[in-house]
């Protein structure tokens, strides 16, 4: 042993991995099981981040920025066909003479008057059906998607159409803009009214609620093993074995068996991102480019889950360098601290008072929102102590004896296999809240085509309209008036007054698009849109919401499933030794396993119940108006807790097996 204490950190560790059993292999395992998925989530979670700031910049160009010498003119505008959305971008020079003109992303040079170029699948579906020449395919810097339908039409300096009122959406920053001078593509910088930018703030909620669960996995997966590790630590301890060299034993011995998981969970990663990326966000699939992390941000994610899993397996050292003869005589019993219970009402009482607060910044009220997310680990332990005590107070059986021992114990422990169910809860409770409505029609109708136009140019721009549907021969009423209809929030930013052009539309889809095709000829720049095309695109983030939301319960029962799954087994694994003692000392394997799934199922419906409290708690104040259980979020609870339980349940039921193989005396 004196000669083993003298040696390197990596000679030590190498000999603890040589001397483990076969069960302790087999946790190591499991614990490199539970990190790599780890690993996985966050990856994934990551690269949709990094995607959606990939998408920011690529569509900044459509939305210009207005030059103090500019030398071409933008306008951004929208069109609707059978429920596609196309945007629009219609480009002029400002001076025939101009030769320097700035290259639009994605083409070879500025569009020539009457020239259309349209991104490949608009160019697939033949749905934007300009009057002008189809001339070009635009490439991938144009782009947000492979998918997306975009249109880059070329008018001549001075053109009548490109002279209209400055327009702007003040709610759908980007679908109306312009005329506007410009002497790049730079585009302007998105606001919060931006739709990207709103995805951008959702997106960074359902990171927290995918990261915290991820992270917490990968901790209970480095502390699987650390029950048998920390036994053969404290005999070196007691042979001699410095405080330093312990605590590089560890982590090499930790890193050593995390590090296989970690490169296998980015293996996965890169394997998936074809798949991932046929996931449509705002109805647009991603370019597998976009959703790569790039080398140093993967570096520093496996570098994270890496320190992260050290550290966790750090804290068992301080009752080894406290008290080495406890943790060698397997008597090394835990009693979390009342403080726990503190700080996590300060947690809740703090994100609540800056929800209220006016003028916070949303990062800063994320960073409540996780903090309060993580309260639940916090809290845990202590509520799981609580419940072992009640339990053993009020034993009637010798399972039920068993089950609380082993909760008063180690509630950490125990709390670790089924942190993942609260946590999974507490986003079902999170997410209860948030109804999204769709197919309601708020701002105009269905059968009414509004267009806005200047309030000098309606009557005459009406007249045109009326003309050139009868020559197409159809019968339809047009009128103008000051209500904006659909287009009710399209505004100027000049003195220009602004007024609206209405088309009655019919029934038939047919003649619908005719006259929409009609108005684009007569009107090309204008904006145009029904209260349908207007509630699409809310309609598309309900679909959009409603996704995410199904993703992120998804993974988080599958987090919850691995998690209760991996523990459960390494339980059995790690409890090898007590669990053939009980059955020598005469304990029937039947009561041996009741207090295994008593120990679990027991604090798990407390858990479960507190984690969809907490979530609905961290909603209430981010959905101001409609803070209330309808039965879709009612029913989304219940069944997350029942689902939760039933998950737990399965994973201590699936690990009997090895219980009965692994206690045979």
């Amino acid at each position: 042993m004196t000669t083993i204490t003298n040696s390197p950190s990596w000679v030590i560790s190498a000999w603890i991995r040589r001397g483990s059993s076969e069960q302790a292999r087999s946790i190591s395992i499991l614990s490199g099981i539970a990190i790599g998925f780890a690993t996985l989530v966050l990856t994934l979670t990551a690269s949709v981040s990094v995607g959606l700031s990939h998408r920011i910049d690529s569509a900044r160009w459509t939305d210009p920025q207005r030059a103090a010498e500019p030398v071409a003119v933008q306008i951004t505008t929208t069109r609707y066909v059978d429920g596609h959305q196309i945007k629009v971008i219609h480009l002029a020079p400002t001076s025939a003479a101009n030769e320097t003109l700035p290259i639009p992303p994605g083409m070879d040079r500025f569009p020539a008057p009457g020239e259309t170029w349209v991104s490949p699948e608009l160019k697939q579906l033949g749905l934007y059906n300009s009057t002008t020449t189809a001339k070009g395919t635009l490439g991938n810097a144009a782009l947000t998607g492979p998918d997306e339908l975009l249109a880059v039409v070329g008018h001549a300096a001075n053109d009548p159409a490109m002279l209209g009122p400055k327009l702007h959406d003040v709610m759908r920053e980007g679908e109306h803009v312009g005329p506007v001078g410009i002497s790049d593509f730079g585009g302007a910088k998105p606001n919060d009214n931006s739709e990207l930018v709103q995805y951008r703030w959702l997106t960074l909620v359902a990171t927290v609620l995918l990261v915290v669960p991820a992270l917490s996995l990968a901790a209970s997966g480095a502390r699987l093993s650390a029950s048998r590790r920390s036994e053969r630590l404290a005999l070196l301890r007691l042979a001699g074995l410095s405080r330093a060299n312990l605590v590089r034993i560890t982590i090499t011995d930790t890193l050593t068996g995390a590090l296989p998981g970690v490169v296998a969970g980015m293996a996965i990663y890169i394997a998936a991102l074809p798949l991932t990326s046929r996931v449509p966000l705002v109805g647009v699939r991603w370019f597998i480019a976009d959703l790569w992390l790039g080398v140093p941000l993967a570096i520093t994610i496996c570098v994270t889950v890496l320190g992260l899993v050290a550290l966790s397996a750090l804290v068992p050292l301080r009752r080894i360098l406290s008290d080495p003869f406890a943790v060698a005589e397997h008597h090394t019993p835990t009693v979390p601290h009342w403080w726990r219970a503190v700080i996590s009402v300060v947690a809740v009482l703090g994100f609540l008072a800056l929800t209220d607060a006016d003028n916070v910044s949303f990062m800063l009220i994320i960073a409540a929102f996780g903090a309060v997310f993580m309260v639940l680990n916090v809290i845990g332990p202590l509520v799981v102590h609580v419940i072992g005590w009640i339990m053993v107070r009020t034993a009637r059986s010798g399972a039920r004896l068993i089950a609380g021992r082993r909760l008063v114990d180690d509630p950490r422990g125990l709390w670790r296999q089924i942190s993942a169910v609260a946590l999974a809860a507490f986003i079902a409770g999170f997410l209860a809240l948030f109804t999204v409505d769709d197919g309601t029609i708020f701002m105009g109708d269905a059968h009414t085509l509004d267009v806005a136009i200047s309030a000098d140019q309606a009557d005459p721009a009406a007249a045109r309209v009326t003309s050139a549907l009868s020559a197409a021969g159809i019968d339809t009423s047009v009128w103008v008036s000051a209500s904006g209809g659909a287009l009710d929030t399209v505004v100027t930013s000049g003195d220009e007054e602004v007024s609206w052009i209405h088309v009655a539309l019919p029934g038939d889809g047919s003649t619908t698009n005719q006259i929409r095709g009609t108005l684009d000829e007569v009107l090309p720049t204008s904006a145009q849109a029904t209260g349908v095309d207007v509630i699409g695109r809310d309609n598309r983030f309900a679909h959009d919401f409603r996704t995410a939301s199904l993703i992120i319960l998804v993974v988080s029962f599958i987090i919850a499933t691995v998690g209760t799954g991996v523990i459960a087994t390494a339980a059995v694994i790690d409890r090898h030794t007590t669990n053939t003692r009980l059955r020598r000392a005469g304990v029937p394997l039947a009561m041996i396993d009741r207090a295994r799934i008593l120990q679990v199922t027991t604090p798990v419906l407390a858990a479960t119940a507190m984690g969809a409290a907490t979530g609905l708690i961290a909603a209430s104040p981010m959905t101001v108006g409609s803070s209330s259980l309808d039965p879709s979020g009612l029913l989304l609870v219940v069944a997350t807790i029942v689902l939760g339980v039933l998950a737990v349940r399965g994973g201590i039921v699936a690990s009997r097996p090895l219980l009965r193989r692994s206690s045979n005396p």
